[in-house]
């Protein structure tokens, strides 16, 4: 057990330079050019998947776990976020996103979440926050159809996608039920 205990902390001492050396990386990214910056990518990716391996190789032993080894755990579950976030933003500068093929993306995924808000329809009746489930379901029903004219206006090319784009973004900031419920 102490074989096991020891080689966690040489593998979380490993973990923590080999970020540290990622994140300097990082740092001068800035003047990287589009080869470097691939690197880092590549880099950053095998980085998380090798600390999601040591975190599912380690699933069976979370119930002994000392506190210094749970400490380790909750930090390498931490890094493998930053390091995620990090390798977002350096995919999404490497390769820049298709405006159009995002607003796209946008229109589909915004469509699943209204549909699965329709039970503010089904919670008109309540008690205690029907009126407020009523103005919510009115609310849904204007946000589709007004993302129905936004995808329209999309497929038909009536507006540009900067403006398509504009006009989704305040569609999807519109809250149906105010946080104070």
């Amino acid at each position: 057990m102490k074989m096991l205990k020891n080689k966690r902390l040489l593998v979380g001492i490993c973990s923590v330079a080999i970020i540290g050396t990622i994140g300097l990386g990082l740092s001068n990214s800035s003047q990287a050019d589009g080869t470097n910056k691939k690197e880092q990518l590549e880099n950053l990716k095998k980085e998380e998947q090798r600390l999601k391996a040591k975190l599912e190789s380690n699933q069976q032993l979370l119930q002994s776990e000392s506190t210094q080894e749970k400490s380790e755990r909750e930090q390498d579950e931490i890094n493998i976020k930053k390091i995620g976030i990090e390798a977002g933003t350096l995919q999404d500068e490497i390769y820049a996103p298709d405006p159009r093929a995002k607003l796209e993306e946008n229109i589909k995924s915004l469509k699943g979440v209204m549909e699965t808000k329709s039970y503010y329809e089904k919670l008109k009746n309540d008690p205690k926050h029907g009126k407020e489930y009523a103005r919510a379901a009115e609310i849904l029903q204007l946000k589709k159809k007004t993302l129905a004219e936004i995808e329209l206006n999309f497929k038909e090319g009536k507006k540009s996608i900067e403006q398509l784009t504009k006009d989704f973004e305040k569609l999807k900031a519109i809250q149906e039920l105010t946080t104070g419920n």
